[in-house]
């Protein structure tokens, strides 16, 4: 089982940062996270005013990419339709946090419930997580408000949701969902589980 606890690259950022095309060209290409996280910052390819952000969003966007194996990374690479979902398939094999919330709030309220997610769905689901997983103990109230607000914007930015935490119609390619398929499963569940979709989608052949 990976770590459960908290990434802080998690809460930087959203899901579909700038410079993550270029990232991932330079890291399916064979260079590490942490020499593309140079030359993001040295290029300002994220787009930051200040270095100290910077070098957060530079830090961040590449250790998201880490996560994907290494046909994952090309397809973001190669900008294919629905490159946003398998960053999303990044984000929830990164984030222990956002993987579980995807999987039990978000898909439940949006697919199941049919029902907007909203901000106390999320703060009520880490309060919870805060009392019954030790990884989760020493998560701070502040730390709890961070993971609510760019667990949002990441749901915006894949296109799960609008502004109002309505569910959009989402069409997943068969190449997300052969990638989604065959990733690994670092929480014990498959991880289209944590795609508030509706999962017929992911059932393909091959």
């Amino acid at each position: 089982m990976s770590d459960r606890r908290l990434a802080s690259t998690i809460t930087v950022g959203g899901a579909t940062n700038a410079g993550t095309f270029e990232a991932a060209e330079l890291m399916a290409a064979g260079m590490s996270a942490r020499e593309a996280s140079d030359v993001l910052f040295e290029q300002n390819l994220v787009v930051a005013g200040s270095e100290s952000t910077r070098r957060r969003l530079a830090s961040a966007t590449t250790k998201h990419l880490s996560f994907l194996e290494d046909d994952a990374l090309r397809f973001v690479a190669s900008r294919e339709y629905g490159w946003e979902l398998v960053m999303w398939l990044a984000l929830v094999t990164e984030s222990y946090v956002f993987a579980a919330c995807a999987r039990e709030v978000a898909w439940i309220r949006l697919v199941v419930d049919e029902a907007p997610l909203t901000a106390s769905d999320i703060d009520n689901f880490v309060e919870r997580q805060r009392g019954v997983d030790p990884a989760m103990s020493t998560l701070t109230v502040k730390s709890g408000q961070k993971v609510r607000s760019v667990f949002l914007r990441c749901m915006r930015d894949v296109g799960f949701i609008n502004e109002i935490g309505v569910a959009l119609p989402v069409l997943v390619p068969v190449g997300v969902a052969r990638l989604v398929n065959a990733a690994p499963q670092p929480w014990g569940w498959p991880m289209r589980e944590s795609f508030p979709v509706a999962q017929f989608q992911f059932d393909v052949l091959g």
